[in-house]
């Protein structure tokens, strides 16, 4: 071990920034947060090139006087706190005084701040956190930040950011989270020249839920009012392959907030498919004694002082508002265990079906009797087995066989159908901030689609062999695949198995569905769609018989 030294501050900022910001996404956190810190009722993020390029935030808050703006670029100088003790119970969003030096340590900044009675401004401009000037600037009341080049003294951080269209994403996520939390601030997001997120700034939840996901979508969530929660949660017919689609807030702070997620998760259990989980928004009030903020560098989570209770608040409460769901819509059966299998089958006769596991690759040695009984409502199969009754997803089913045939053997792009009555789509969140590079990727994948308004697409083409079917709900599901940003191949044989998979309420014969069943056992996934959705469930006798009154 070499002699023990003390790191020059150059190299200590860039580790503090190393734990504070990942990404553009962090930096327009941390601004935003000091952006309402300062009383603001008016915040505008911009960004270029998904915010590696070019960041500015703009407020109407309290602003600083001009003793104060050097200051502001010192490490751990704050307005928030003044001692130990007033962590433990923290009203504002951001406390530990390192946003802006550690963002200045490997960017290019300029702030220009004015408070509402001063006569004048000031303007700072820093450089890999040195300040290059301070002067007086004609300025409007509050303050604009302005972050360049992020990472250019850190060229390995820098080559590591995802795309454009990835970071623009994640920045949208982080803005839809501030105005969830924070429904009495206007907020607004332009990412290059398109207008991604809008709120009104009313202080009512639901008008700043409605910002984030759409009237359509808002229409479709229950209440949830149980002091100390409150907030809107999806019926259980509305439901993401993403556990990110539930947004959790406590004390007025966006998280990633486990022990609230898990008692929301735990309400729904019973009423959503297998690897669904729930989407909306919770609202958690506690007294400041009651919730640790200081448990994480750029404050993404926080520590419960009785996380069981908690968790009985929030289960509760949601089982409350799920209670209003009408009985017959929350009866989900229970998911099928990753084990079934494949055999001849004979229509309605018993067979012999070999044990599936995942990733086996197929039929592994194991039985259990199993026989066709019919088909339901044009779009469920009904297979009896001895140990309860299994629903098959028809169109969920046949996808799967054919996403896994087209992964081996891709077939060639199809054509274009353009639709009498074009559609429109409403972009999520995520998604609106990459606009451009998200069209160039579906129009090479067959759609024909233009700008609609800052968070909508206009459908006017679909791939010719979904022309038949309803191509904005055919786009929606691509979209949901594109988390993260899609592999274009990937993203293709998905999109082709889609269309290619049987349609539901088609009737089948019997060979028909004893084919299809034999098919989906041969398959490495039988137990989801491509999608992620399930294409089996299972009613166990054990539940038929508690069910009926027999147990």
């Amino acid at each position: 071990m070499g002699k023990i030294r003390t790191l020059d501050a150059d190299t200590v900022g860039k580790i503090a920034a190393g734990e504070i910001v990942e990404g553009p996404s962090s930096v327009v956190k941390e601004l935003v947060e000091n952006a309402v810190d300062a009383g603001a009722r008016r915040v505008a993020v911009a960004v270029r090139e998904g915010g590696a390029a070019a960041i500015t935030v703009v407020d109407d808050g309290c602003g600083m006087d001009p003793d104060d703006v050097e200051l502001a670029f010192q490490r751990h100088t704050t307005s928030k706190i003044t001692r130990a003790e007033d962590l433990a119970a923290v009203a504002t969003m951001g406390f530990r005084g390192e946003a802006l030096p550690v963002i200045a340590a490997v960017s290019r900044v300029t702030l220009v701040t004015r408070p509402p009675g001063g006569d004048r401004g000031t303007e700072i401009c820093l450089e890999g956190g040195r300040i290059l000037s301070v002067k007086e600037a004609g300025c409007p009341p509050g303050t604009t930040v302005t972050v360049e080049d992020l990472f250019f003294n850190l060229l390995p951080r820098r080559k590591s950011l995802r795309s454009p269209r990835a970071e623009a994403s994640r920045v949208a996520r982080v803005v839809s989270w501030l105005i969830l939390a924070r429904p009495e601030v206007a907020f607004r997001l332009q990412s290059g020249e398109r207008e991604v997120l809008g709120s009104p700034g009313s202080g009512r939840p639901l008008d700043a839920l409605v910002a984030v996901v759409g009237v359509g979508d808002a229409a479709l969530m229950l209440g949830v009012d149980r002091p100390p929660v409150t907030g809107y949660l999806g019926e259980p017919d509305l439901h993401s392959r993403l556990r990110s689609a539930l947004v959790t807030v406590v004390n007025g702070r966006p998280v990633r907030d486990r022990v609230v997620a898990a008692a929301v998760e735990d309400a729904y259990r019973a009423l959503l498919p297998v690897g669904r989980y729930p989407v909306g928004a919770v609202w958690l009030e506690l007294a400041g004694e009651e919730v640790d903020v200081n448990v994480h560098p750029a404050k993404l989570t926080v520590a419960h002082r009785d996380p069981q209770a908690v968790r009985r608040a929030v289960t509760a409460a949601v089982l409350e508002a799920l209670d209003r769901v009408p009985r017959a819509r929350r009866l989900w059966p229970s998911p099928l265990p990753p084990q079934v299998a494949e055999e001849p089958i004979s229509y309605g006769r018993p067979v012999q079906q070999a044990i599936w596991e995942e990733g086996a690759g197929g039929v592994d040695a194991g039985a259990w009797d199993f026989r066709v009984i019919g088909q339901a409502h044009r779009s469920y199969l009904v297979l009896e087995g001895p140990d309860g009754v299994y629903l098959v997803d028809q169109h969920a089913a046949h996808e799967r066989v054919t996403y896994e045939q087209l992964a081996e053997n891709p077939a060639p792009r199809e054509g274009t159908q353009l639709l009498a009555i074009p559609e429109v789509v409403r972009l999520r969140p995520e998604d609106r901030g990459s606009s451009d590079e998200l069209l160039e990727l579906l129009e090479r994948a067959g759609f024909v689609l233009e700008p609609f308004g800052g968070d909508s697409l206009l459908v006017r083409g679909v791939p010719a062999p979904v022309a038949d079917v309803a191509g904005a709900q055919y786009l929606r599901e691509v979209l949901e695949n594109l988390e993260g940003g899609a592999d274009p191949d990937a993203l293709r044989r998905a999109m082709a198995a889609c269309r290619a998979s049987l349609k539901a309420r088609t009737i089948l014969s019997g060979e028909e569905m004893e084919a299809l069943v034999r098919q989906l056992g041969a398959t490495r996934r039988p137990q989801t769609c491509a999608h992620g959705r399930p294409t089996l469930l299972k009613v166990g006798l054990d539940e038929l018989e508690r069910r009926f009154g027999r147990a």
